[in-house]
């Protein structure tokens, strides 16, 4: 984004032969320490949950080639005007159109009238493809310069109201896989629902599993969201199976999914396009509804962990506590409420506070806060001194 062209920009000048002849080593080094503590930048990787884990497409995300399964909505062309956009992004004047897709949606597109990296009929065409709900969640978009750089963005201060959000591209034909990454981007910045990267939830499901899919999903919450969603719209399309590291993540998708409709990919699948795919049946997800802290004596015990889509497989079940290994000895359901289920799980004996103790059920793993009792002091012996 944004901030990695700042960041390499400003380097670079700090490392520059022309700023040596006019500053000591020492100077230069201080400046470059400052400035990469001070600027926020993908290469720095901002979320230390994040640290670590492995990168599943190294290449990116354009394999999954999702305008082979997405057909462009008809759409109606209007000029809305000039430089009703950032015309920084142009070294001329902006053109800016208002477009109406039939699927109820419209949305303000910016081409450069000179040099730009896109033509209008180009974005219309790609921003069509992206998903109904993703789609507005973008104020407006512009086919800035063409110049060969990176995608950038600006977002306007968190308010009352939505944030506004402005992708500027300045590559000639950028891939679907873009648009709709930057959509996601938006949407997730706009934090107009609770499954967001802000949630709890989706980061509980992201910390538990060991890979993310691109490179920029190590740089933050916003930026995995986004990808997590563009992977999940590909899996769809192309009807390939969950990375096993990423099995959580995902699978909090295909739950969101069908709830709030943002990826409905097939919602815009032309009528009969080749291998048309049926989206998978999302796998309920367990979930676990205490938020207390359990605890046993230091001898072990039992606790009964109270939650949703346990299943009855006992033998799918995998329990932890800390480093100890404990076990899920019954799973029952709730004859007053069906959807409510019980785990009984036998902790070992052991010792240690705020340990994590871990629900593995089918792969999805939960995870509730374990303490056993604290050491109590019942009396004290004083010996006199001889």
């Amino acid at each position: 984004n944004i901030y990695t062209t700042v960041s390499l920009s400003i380097s670079a000048l700090f490392l520059s032969p022309f700023f040596f002849f006019f500053s000591s080593l020492t100077l230069r080094l201080s400046l470059l320490f400052i400035f990469l503590a001070i600027v926020p930048s993908p290469l720095l990787a901002q979320e230390p949950d994040l640290i670590g884990k492995t990168v599943y497409y190294p290449q990116g995300l354009d394999f999954f080639q999702p305008e082979k399964y997405i057909a462009s909505p008809t759409v109606y062309l209007s000029l809305y005007g000039q430089d009703k956009c950032d015309t920084l992004e142009c070294d001329s004047p902006t053109l800016s159109y208002r477009v109406a897709y039939v699927n109820q949606s419209e949305t303000v597109i910016c081409v450069c009238k000179e040099n730009a990296a896109m033509s209008i009929d180009y974005m219309v065409a790609q921003i069509g493809k992206v998903p109904l709900n993703l789609r507005k969640s973008v104020t407006y978009w512009i086919s800035g310069r063409n110049t060969g750089e990176p995608t950038t963005y600006a977002v306007t201060p968190k308010g009352d109201s939505n944030r506004l959000f402005y992708p500027s591209f300045h590559t000639p034909n950028v891939t679907l896989t873009s648009f709709i990454y930057y959509a996601a981007l938006a949407f997730d910045i706009n934090r107009q629902y609770y499954y967001d990267s802000e949630g709890e939830e989706f980061r509980f499901y992201v910390v538990a599993d060991s890979c993310v899919p691109i490179a920029s999903s190590l740089s933050s919450y916003s930026e995995d969201f986004a990808a997590l969603v563009v992977t999940h719209m590909g899996l769809i399309l192309t009807q390939q199976t969950i990375p096993t590291c990423m099995f959580n993540s995902l699978n909090f998708m295909y739950l969101v999914w069908p709830e709030y409709m943002l990826f409905y990919a097939t919602t815009l699948i032309s009528p009969d396009p080749p291998d048309t795919p049926t989206p998978p049946v999302p796998k309920p997800i367990p979930v676990v509804h205490q938020n207390e802290i359990f605890s046993t004596p230091t001898s072990g015990g039992s606790v009964t962990i109270y939650g949703e889509n346990f299943g009855a497989n006992l033998s799918a079940v995998s329990v932890s506590v800390g480093s100890y290994v404990a076990k899920c000895t019954q799973l029952t359901t709730d004859q007053s409420n069906n959807t409510m289920q019980m785990a009984v799980i036998k902790i070992p004996s052991g010792v240690g506070g705020n340990l994590s103790l871990r629900l593995n059920i089918g792969g999805f793993s939960t995870f509730s806060q374990f303490s056993y009792f604290a050491p109590v002091v019942v009396g004290t012996i004083i010996k006199p001194a001889i």
